[in-house]
């Protein structure tokens, strides 16, 4: 509550608490005092009450215009919150909750929450959302339904929760109802209070058309009762008819400001008695104001309009506008004043009448008023009286008269005879009817003291020279106007502020004194007395009077005067002289006022004048230079001229030390003065006079006069001063930083060849070196050197700084000074370095480092703003750096630190940015310095295209290589890569980066957004050597081990470490991303580590686990021949890599053994059965004894066959396992047959012979008898013959089979008239003719067809005529024997078809 309202108003207590509302309820939120507003981010912004008076689309489907208002913050999201009045809710019922949302083209967030608590982290961890929305251009209505489990008071937390940098978010028309039918709530609710302060005030209202929701009432509703509940509380209960109710003290009215709800029953059909949603109102106050207690300085709190109508009425008078009643409008803002606007036909009449106040003694008090008026003739009478109306005033007790139209504050001092309570009344009134605005800015009111009134008639007159008369009148009444009861007992003198005398003597009231004052010193003086009853002064500022110059009037220099008469205390010492004696007076010098300037007296007709207006004299105590500066003013082209004067005592002694100086001044005819400098040299110190002269003539000669309707001339500012003589700006001044980043600067300058004097060179005395840093303050520039050597006019000069404290940018300052030492401005040029010294190593990871706001500087370049006026450019947090710039022509800039780019090195970049408007370009740019306009070197462009990788962020990668200054140049084309990574190019030395922000889409720019998540930026060197190590210098592994490599990356700083592994055979060894080998089988592999562009390798030999022992289940055996059995070998340890083992005999002819251990006995003997497993060994001892044969049995006992003819005998030894099976064959004739050791027979010769087979000395027998082989078929070599007559064929007959025993064949032909044969089977072609040749052995026969025809070289046709000889060429040969050997092209005709073929004859 406002601090007035608890002082005074008892009844409000019930309105700081609220009780539970019953549903249903309904607010609009605007001036809702029963919600309360949670700021929870803590930030600049927060829900305020809004209302627009005119045409606003932001309004609901009830055509309200007013309610709640966020507005956006750019730094972060929203989180603010309304909280409702508790609200009584019934388990189990459903409620509907309502509220409706507008925003306007940016994305908006609301939320509808409930819970059981008030508290905002209680409604974020326990609360249930009902419903929420967000998006763009929303103008609807949320709706909601909740249903609580258990009964009880629950709060609604109405939260906005847009992103950061959104606009306006607009809501209003909540209510919450029984999710049934719901009545609307009353319309148009006003509380009218009792005229004259009555305690009673009347409601009147609308009864509801709709229901909560808009829709018309059903027909046949009925209004069944009207319910009136004033702060919570039920105080009536009308009929449904009811439209309006009157409340009074009798109905427990108080005094105050009161809530008011009225709520309808109204029956539908199918639903009666339902309770619509109540129409609140709070009331303007009703009833009596308690009188306030002094001192009352309460004005300036009240705080808006409504307590200017609770604490204060206005009344008209008769000449005031009847239609018009005049009405305190309040202003919050920077006058926060209560303002009346009069109408412009009537006068001003009116009355502004305060609270009553306690008087609570008789005596003395004050009335301070602060007001402003912007028109003369606004008056103002003070009353004391009682009530709200002007009858109520008669008893005046001052006045206010505003003597300008500023701001004034008065004092109206008066008496209470007794103890009472009244108001004080101010009657504002006028004698014009124009309208003028009125401010009242203060009223107190408080209890004060009686004091004398103050001495208004005080004079101050100059006595012989050096003493000053004080005359005045002793004050006759008190500071209420009231003649004197009490004695004055003192009166106090002050000389410039220092009292010098305290008068207890001479004071009776009313009567005439004097006081003759000895100042002791030359000068002006201001005198003020103050007179006392006991010891209370007079109140208010005492009067003061200047006593003019006392003593010798010559004033020091600089002199300077204004002619404000009322002030400076020199007017009186100026003169004038008229040395033309006329009828025109001259120069006149005004003696008073604010603006007394000396001025030339128009002369009736037409006048010219030999006039001087002389200053007091001034003392020019050194040779050298002097400005005087004259503001004159009048008609157009007049002339004055300035000089100097020795002695002003008479005019003839002014004419005659006149002397003049400069050009004369020639006026410019304007309205305002002009300013005109003479600058005059004195070569010897004294006391002189500077006279402004009219002269006669001009200097053309011409007559130099004035009419009497010219604009008279006027001095309005006059100045005399010292003129130092200082050289202009040194020229071209540079500063150059080491190249070396030593702490050296260079400054050179080139000395001036003017100075500040036009037409007099400078004496350049010395020059003062300062520096700072850049970044500081002008405060801070420390001097550094003063250089008295090489400083002529017009030559270099330079200084070299080698004591800069510390890296960095600064800024030096060169003052050059003249003889008198004075800095004149246009003496000083600054410049400002690059980075002097070392700069930082570039060594930058934000996701390491982080964000820290002081490595990086931000530049708006476009000068754009937010709604809340802050910049809107980038901004950085902990995480990132981002900006959002919406509007065109975006310029955003964000320098970083300075670091030192060393010739030659390369340097690794990694961008990872984000954008949401895909488009945005992001300028990367070099320069020298924080500024845009140092940094012109572009290094590259990055177009930003939203997300584009699985965490969101684009990445860019790129390499930056310093190179000598001024090759830094970009190279056409795409550039060099290292690594896969561009290459761009900066030039060497210290210097910042910079992020440019562009937003561009096709040729409209319009903005845009990027966020920078990390910048990486380091020195990249590149890996030269990798060397890859096994532990120990052993590159070998077990089979199925592991073996841990190193790869060691030269130089030691190379930027990326990182190597890659691989094998050559990942069958033989396989690695891992981390060097570990591991052997698969046993060989030789090639492990590489690769980084970047080079790789090492090492060689890995693979070898197997062996074994240390081999033990056999048996060692020695004893066996026959022929037998077998199985040792087992048994190899440790277990892991062997190749547990194979070998087996071997020492006797192979006595005992064998296969690759399973399987051991067989071979033959009788010893034999050693050895197992190894690599050098792992063990042996059986084998013993072998032989089994005997019983009988031999062949599988044939006889056999006849053909001469030639072989067969195999199988003997067969018994038992099976015999020891020598070996079994002696024999023949009984060997020219029939013979049989070798294996039993294969040959037969020889026809005729019979026993073969014999015998095993030691069992045998068996086969009876042998040979018979001749007959012939079965005769194959010639050729089947057909076609020859030409006279060829020779050779016919060969093979006889079947090879083993006929007789083979000789015999030959005939057919026909021998065709062919013949011979014995050996010759066959001739006698003529042409077929024939038969035939060949016989024995039984066999064989037959050959011969066909004999004509023929050429052995060509075969079916005429000579057809058959056609060319050469290769094509050439025919038509004579045969011309033929030479050699390839020919043939072409005859056989079987009637025609051949073409390449033969060679």
């Amino acid at each position: 509550m406002k601090r007035l309202y608890t002082m005074l108003l008892g009844a409000l207590l019930p309105l700081a608490g609220w009780a539970a509302k019953d549903l249903p309820y309904a607010s609009n939120l605007y001036q809702d005092t029963e919600w309360t507003t949670d700021n929870a981010n803590n930030d600049a912004e927060t829900w305020v009450d809004w209302k627009d008076t005119g045409t606003s689309s932001y309004v609901n489907s009830k055509n309200q215009h007013e309610g709640k208002r966020y507005k956006w913050v750019s730094a972060n999201a929203a989180d603010d919150w309304m909280i409702s009045p508790a609200l009584n809710l019934v388990a189990g019922k459903e409620y509907k909750v309502k509220v409706y949302m507008q925003s306007g083209n940016f994305e908006e967030a609301l939320r509808v929450v409930i819970g059981t608590s008030a508290n905002v982290a209680d409604l974020k961890s326990d609360g249930i959302e009902i419903v929420s929305e967000k998006g763009k251009s929303i103008q609807k209505y949320l709706v909601g339904t909740y249903t609580p489990t258990t009964s009880g008071e629950y709060y609604i937390g109405l939260q906005a929760c847009s992103d950061r940098d959104k606009y306006y978010l607009y809501m209003n028309d909540f209510s919450i109802c029984e999710n049934v039918f719901t009545p609307g709530a009353p319309t148009g609710l006003t509380v009218t209070p009792g005229a004259n302060l009555a305690l009673t005030a009347k409601l009147t209202w609308a009864a509801p058309t709709t229901d909560i929701d808009g829709a018309a009432l059903p027909d046949g509703a009925t209004y069944d009762k009207v319910t009136i509940a004033r702060d919570g509380v039920q105080v009536a209960e009308l009929a449904g008819t009811a439209t309006e109710w009157e409340d009074d003290a009798s109905k427990g009215l108080a005094s105050g400001k009161h809530i008011y709800a009225v709520t309808y029953t109204i029956s539908v059909p199918g639903t009666s008695g339902a309770k619509s949603a109540p129409a609140t109102v709070q009331s303007p106050y009703i009833g009596p104001v308690a009188a306030l207690s002094l001192p009352y300085r309460d004005f300036k709190q009240m705080a808006d309009q409504d307590e200017i109508d609770t604490f204060w009425h206005f009344d008209k008078g008769t000449a005031s506008n009847p239609d018009n009643h005049p009405k305190g409008s309040f202003y919050s803002g920077a006058l926060n004043s209560i303002t009346y606007d009069p109408s412009y036909s009537y006068k001003m009449d009116d009355w502004f009448i305060s609270p009553a106040f306690k008087f609570e003694k008789a005596g003395v008090y004050r009335v301070q008023v602060k007001y402003m008026t912007y028109a003369a003739g606004r008056d103002c009478d003070l009353y004391l009286g009682t009530g709200i109306l002007k009858e109520g005033f008669t008893d005046k007790i001052g006045e206010i008269r505003p003597t300008s139209t500023t701001s004034l504050t008065t004092d109206i001092i008066f008496k209470i005879t007794e103890p009472c309570e009244k108001s004080i009344a101010m009657h504002w009134f006028s004698s014009s009817t124009s309208s003028s605005t009125f401010y009242l800015y203060n009223f107190e009111v408080e209890e004060w003291h009686l004091s004398p009134a103050a001495i208004t008639d005080l004079t101050a007159t100059i006595t012989d020279g050096d003493k000053v008369t004080l005359a005045w009148t002793n004050p006759a009444t008190d500071n209420t106007g009231a003649t004197l009861t009490d004695p004055l007992t003192k009166i106090e003198i002050y000389r410039n502020d220092t009292l010098i005398k305290t008068l207890t003597d001479g004071l009776t009231p009313g009567a005439a004194a004097t006081y003759l004052d000895v100042p002791g010193a030359d000068g002006a003086f201001t005198y003020k007395l103050i007179p006392y009853i006991a010891e209370t002064p007079s109140d208010g500022t005492p009067m003061s009077v200047n006593s003019g110059w006392v003593g010798d009037e010559t004033q020091p220099l600089p002199y300077i005067t204004s002619f404000r008469a009322d002030s400076d205390i020199t007017q009186s010492m100026w003169k004038a002289a008229d040395a033309d004696p006329d009828e025109t007076p001259g120069w006149v010098i005004p003696m008073t006022g604010s603006s007394a300037f000396p001025t030339l007296t128009l002369p009736a007709g037409t006048s010219s004048y030999d006039d001087y207006l002389v200053s007091p004299l001034l003392n020019f105590d050194k040779a050298g230079y002097y400005l005087v500066r004259i503001d004159a003013q009048g008609v157009k082209n007049y002339e004055l001229e300035v000089g100097t004067v020795t002695d002003k005592t008479s005019t003839e002694t002014i004419k005659n030390t006149f002397t003049v100086i400069g050009k004369r001044i020639v006026l410019a005819g304007l309205s305002y003065s002009s300013t005109y400098d003479i600058y005059v040299y004195i070569s010897e110190p004294g006391k002189k006079a500077i006279a402004i002269h009219t002269p006669a003539k001009t200097t053309s000669g011409n007559t130099n006069y004035l009419l009497s309707s010219d604009k008279a001339p006027k001095i309005t500012n006059f100045k005399v001063q010292y003129q130092a003589v200082y050289p202009k700006t040194p020229a071209g001044l540079t500063a150059t930083a080491d190249a070396s980043a030593a702490l050296k600067v260079t400054l050179s300058w080139t000395n001036p060849t003017e100075s500040n004097l036009t037409g007099v060179a400078p004496v350049i005395s010395k020059a003062v070196i300062s520096r700072k840093l850049a970044s500081e303050a002008d405060s801070k520039y420390a001097e550094i050197k003063t250089v008295t050597e090489g400083l002529t006019a017009g030559e270099a000069a330079s200084y070299v700084d080698d004591a800069v404290p510390a890296a960095g940018i600064y800024t030096y300052k060169v003052v050059l000074e003249g003889p008198d030492g004075v800095q004149g401005v246009t003496s000083t040029a600054t410049v400002e370095t690059g980075w002097v010294g070392p700069a930082k190593t570039l060594d930058l990871d934000t996701d390491r480092d982080g964000w820290n706001k002081d490595d990086w500087t931000i530049f708006n370049g476009n000068y754009d703003t937010m709604g809340t006026g802050d910049p809107r450019t980038w901004e950085l947090n902990s995480s990132s750096a981002y900006i959002t710039s919406t509007v065109s022509g975006t310029d955003d800039w964000l320098f970083s630190s300075y670091y030192n780019f060393e010739a030659g090195k390369n340097y690794y970049f990694h961008i990872a940015s984000y954008t949401a408007n895909p488009g945005t370009k992001l300028q990367i740019k070099h320069g020298a310095a924080q500024k845009w306009s140092a940094c012109g070197h572009k290094i590259c462009d990055l177009t930003l295209n939203g997300e584009i990788s699985k965490d969101k962020w684009q990445h860019d990668m790129f390499i930056v290589k310093a190179v000598a200054p001024g090759a830094e140049a970009q190279a056409d084309g795409e550039p060099e890569t290292i690594d896969g990574m561009p290459v761009y190019t900066v030039p060497a030395g210290a210097g910042v980066f910079a992020f440019h922000l562009e937003y561009s889409i096709g040729s409209q720019y319009t903005g845009g957004s990027a966020t920078l998540k990390r910048i990486q930026a380091t020195e990249y060197v590149q890996a030269e050597t990798v060397t890859v190590s096994a532990p120990d210098d052993k590159a070998e592994v077990l089979l199925g081990s592991t073996l841990q490599l190193t790869a060691t990356v030269a130089p030691d700083n190379a930027f990326d470490k990182t190597v890659t592994w691989s094998t050559s055979d990942a069958e033989t060894a396989t690695v891992d991303e981390q060097g570990v080998v591991t052997g698969v089988k046993v060989g030789t592999v090639t492990i590489t580590a690769t980084c970047g562009a080079v790789s090492g390798t090492i060689e890995i030999a693979v070898k197997p686990i062996v074994a240390e022992t081999v033990t056999l289940d048996i060692t020695e055996k004893e066996v026959l021949v022929g037998a077998e059995f199985k040792l087992t070998a048994t190899v440790a340890p277990e892991n062997v890599t190749d547990p194979t083992m070998t087996w071997s005999t020492s006797d192979a002819t006595v005992a064998t053994v296969d690759a399973e251990g399987n051991v067989k006995a071979i033959a009788v003997g010893t034999a050693t059965i050895t197992a190894a497993c690599g050098e792992a060994k063990a042996t059986c001892a084998v013993t072998v004894k032989p089994v005997l044969a019983e009988t031999v049995t062949l599988d044939a006992t006889e056999k006849e066959v053909l001469l030639g003819e072989e067969f195999k005998l199988t003997a067969t030894v018994a038992p099976d396992n015999v020891t020598d099976p070996t079994v002696t064959w024999s023949t009984s004739d060997a020219t029939v047959a013979t049989v070798d050791d294996e039993g294969n027979v040959k037969t020889l010769a026809v005729g019979t012979a026993t073969i014999t087979a015998a095993c030691g000395d069992a045998k068996a027998t086969c009876a042998v008898t040979v018979k001749p082989v007959p012939a079965e078929t005769i194959t010639l070599s050729q089947e057909t013959i076609e020859a030409v007559e006279g060829q020779k064929v050779q016919l060969t007959a093979t006889v079947g089979p090879d083993n006929t025993t007789d083979k000789t064949v015999t030959w005939a032909s057919s026909d021998e008239t065709i062919a013949t044969v011979d014995e050996t089977g010759m066959v001739t072609i006698v003529k042409p003719g077929e024939c038969d040749i035939t060949a016989t052995c024995g039984a066999a026969k064989a037959t050959c067809h011969v066909k004999a025809v004509s023929g050429i070289m052995g060509i075969i046709a079916d005429s000579l005529d057809s058959i056609e000889i060319y050469t290769l060429g094509g050439i025919r040969i038509a004579d045969t024997t011309d033929l030479v050997p050699g390839f020919y092209i043939v072409r005859y005709v056989r079987d009637g078809v025609t051949v073409t073929e390449k033969k060679r004859f």
